[in-house]
């Protein structure tokens, strides 16, 4: 090689670095993700995702690099343990053939000036480097010098809130040969070790996909899933020409797409489709593009005919807490809108919003898709900026979690139907604007938000007082759980063709399907009658959801706490009895057959329906205050006295409530099969035992009475739940 020649790179090199070894431990650590896309860098170790890239190696001038995404790679570095062999092979690839011993490396960190004698360099620490310490690493590499890097980039940004991906020291050397950190957590195996039988970083160098599918090679899907996963995290100053050829493979992939869109009645099942479909849809996000996403008519939506545009002025009161805020405005696909924003702190704490539909069907390409997957769109605020949707929705501004208010100017937007419970004038002008043309609509309270198309509320004369009863539920959850409605953000409620996760899930916000938005539906959200007479089983219960906290809710009750709360809100709100609510009525047969097959206990942790029982006869007998009892007492425990394994959680449970009850619980929760530990027996010898004489306990008289004789049990009378009130 001249003095004169630059080295370059292919993927010999993942061959050489990894030259006789089977696996890299990657130890107990949560390494970040790297993007690889310029002509002088490779991947070379990936996670068993293949888009993700943990490793990557590059040249620069005559020196080399070797990248890693987290910290412990340069301990293994300095003293290799895990991963020996791997280790060796990087030292001895960044030294490209020199002599050095291990006295030739220095630890960039600490050293406030640069070590020009060194030959190979370790940086591992993210600390602010001044531009001549920067210059200094780029022409010491540049001469023929090696780095080694471990930086992990959602640990800076965890470090560094305010700060981006950019800011990294390591940013501008990384830029010069095509790399660049995400913010993403890579996937890491559950023995931490990476098999080098299933490295795929030789197929997944973005810059190379790109090539490969616009010249229709062959591994479709996963190009496709690489670039769908890298588009996001790609920096603003990436090569022009590598935007360029994403966005004609865009305008390619978006006319071939025309003919098999998803939508409800023909759901996209093909695997290369979906994939494709899916690299469309989160390139057209990240790289902003301007045009209206085909095939949105049915879901989201998209106007007939141009409506007419409007301004609008916004006034938010931003509390301490996360929370969403709806306008009332819609933003048309495919249409810049403008905003001008002020703020009396720092506009950094609040984002814009497009789109109330934020469930990401890009994590679940595995089913069939009824609808474009990742609808919604979110950006921090500046204080003027245009912002555009291809698939349109309701503009919201989203606050940080700072006591703050904010005024903003919309200008090019649509008026939709909107009613505020707390604003007076939209209840007044709801006839009037029920029949605005925004296709979606925000019905919010004082404690919930529900958004459902705007067809479904344009018959409505009176949204307000069904909101009202909504709010009531959500209070009816809180004053159980223990919370103040006034100090928590709103709960909301969207409806969605196609939820993530099941016909609904829980979360913020709750997403249920459609069918609850069908005004002549017994489900419709806004049925004042089913809601008061019937109650709403499914939404209580998914409210319940995000009520639960792990510290109650053991192995096997994830989907049975959260039904303590629906229990409550049909008892306040529909004055559905919980002893027996016909949902547990229902499962008297399966709680006879559990009982005459031996009470197993892990069978009873399979079974929620079965599982409520326990709960609903703590009810039944001693009503709902000390469950309010309970709940509080978590909430003021010390780190270091919440329980962590599922035994302590279950020992801690029985001991609070068998305290709020002021009765040893021992002998109900025996009956029921549980475990009980002598920590528990022993705290709570001093209360009065007590085994209910109820429905279910009759169900196996002989397993009663084996706990009836010792004459301190005491056989409940069955009484009646008390007031909720």
């Amino acid at each position: 090689m001249s003095g004169d020649e630059e080295i370059r790179i292919d993927n010999g090199c993942i061959k050489e670095l990894l030259q006789g070894v089977d696996d890299v431990n990657i130890g107990n650590v949560d390494p970040g993700t790297i993007i690889v896309y310029g002509e002088h860098a490779r991947p070379v170790l990936t996670t068993d995702n293949p888009w993700e890239v943990i490793i990557a190696a590059a040249v620069y001038g005559h020196g080399r690099i070797v990248i890693c995404s987290h910290g412990s790679f340069c301990t293994d570095f300095i003293k290799p343990k895990k991963s020996k062999t791997f280790m060796e092979n990087i030292k001895q690839w960044l030294l490209n053939g020199k002599e050095c011993d291990e006295t030739e490396r220095e630890i960039l960190d600490s050293l406030e000036t640069f070590p020009v004698d060194k030959k190979r360099l370790l940086w591992k620490d993210c600390n602010d480097k001044d531009e001549k310490f920067l210059e200094e690493l780029d022409e010491f590499i540049s001469n023929g010098g090696g780095l080694f890097i471990g930086h992990c980039p959602w640990g800076y940004l965890k470090k560094y809130p305010q700060k981006t991906l950019e800011s990294m020291p390591s940013y501008p050397i990384l830029q010069k040969v095509g790399i660049c950190f995400t913010n993403q957590h890579a996937s890491v195996p559950k023995n931490k070790r990476i098999n080098i039988e299933d490295n795929k970083a030789d197929k997944v160098h973005l810059a190379e996909c790109i090539d490969a599918l616009i010249d229709n090679e062959s591994d479709i899907e996963l190009k496709c899933l690489i670039i769908t996963s890298c588009c996001d995290s790609l920096p603003k100053d990436a090569p022009d020409s590598l935007k360029i050829k994403i966005k004609s493979i865009i305008s390619n992939k978006l006319e071939n797409l025309k003919n098999i869109l998803p939508t409800k009645a023909h759901p996209l099942k093909c695997v290369e489709s979906k994939a494709t479909l899916a690299m469309v849809n989160n390139t057209m996000r990240a790289l902003e593009l301007s045009d209206k996403a085909p095939g949105i008519s049915e879901f989201p939506g998209d106007f007939e005919i141009p409506p007419p545009m409007t301004s609008a002025d916004i006034t938010i009161e931003g509390k301490n807490v996360k929370d969403v805020f709806s306008t009332g405005y819609y933003a048309p696909a495919g249409q810049s809108i403008m905003i001008t924003a002020n703020c009396d702190l720092d506009l950094k704490n609040w984002k814009i919003r497009i789109g109330a539909h934020s469930d990401n069907l890009l994590k679940h390409l595995e089913k069939p898709l009824k609808r474009w997957p990742l609808i919604c769109i979110h950006k921090p605020l500046n204080s003027s900026m245009e912002i555009v949707s291809n698939f349109g929705g309701l503009i919201y501004f989203v606050n940080g979690g700072e006591q703050s208010s904010l005024s903003v100017r919309l200008e090019n937007v649509v008026e939709a139907p909107f009613l505020d419970i707390k604003d007076p004038s939209t209840q007044e002008n709801w006839l009037e604007r029920r029949d605005s043309p925004g296709l979606w609509a925000d019905i919010v309270g004082k404690y919930i938000t529900i958004t459902v198309p705007s067809s479904s509320v344009r018959k409505l004369d009176d949204p307000g007082e069904c909101i009202s009863q909504w709010d009531e539920v959500v209070c009816a959850h809180y004053e159980l759980r223990g919370l103040n409605a006034e100090e928590v953000r709103r709960q909301w409620v969207v409806t969605d063709m196609q939820p993530s996760a099941g016909y609904m899930h829980s979360g913020y916000p709750i997403v249920t399907h459609l069918d609850v938005a069908d005004p002549d539906s017994e489900k419709f959200l806004f049925n004042m009658n089913t809601l008061r007479e019937n109650g709403m089983w499914g939404m209580f219960h998914e409210l319940g959801h995000n009520m639960q906290r792990p510290m109650w809710t053991f192995q096997g009750t994830g989907e049975v706490t959260c039904n303590i709360f629906s229990l409550h809100a049909m008892h306040v709100i529909a004055n559905k009895k919980p002893w027996l609510h016909k949902w547990l009525e229902g499962k008297i047969g399966k709680a006879k057959k559990y009982f005459d097959d031996g009470a197993d206990f892990s069978q009873w942790q399979k079974a929620p329906g079965l599982a409520l029982f326990i709960y609903a006869q703590i009810i039944h007998e001693f009503g709902w205050e000390p469950f309010k009892i309970v709940f509080r007492s978590y909430d003021i425990l010390q780190r270091k006295q919440k329980p962590s394994s599922n035994e302590e959680k279950i020992d801690m449970w029985i001991i609070k409530m068998s305290d709020a009850v002021k009765h040893n619980l021992v002998p109900l929760f025996r009956f029921w099969g549980f475990p009980i530990s002598s920590h528990v027996e022993e705290t709570v010898s001093s209360l009065e035992s007590f085994l209910p004489d109820d429905e279910v306990t009759r169900l196996a008289p002989e397993r009663k009475e084996t706990f009836l004789t010792d004459d301190t049990v005491q056989v409940g009378p069955s009484r009646e739940a008390t007031t909720c009130k």
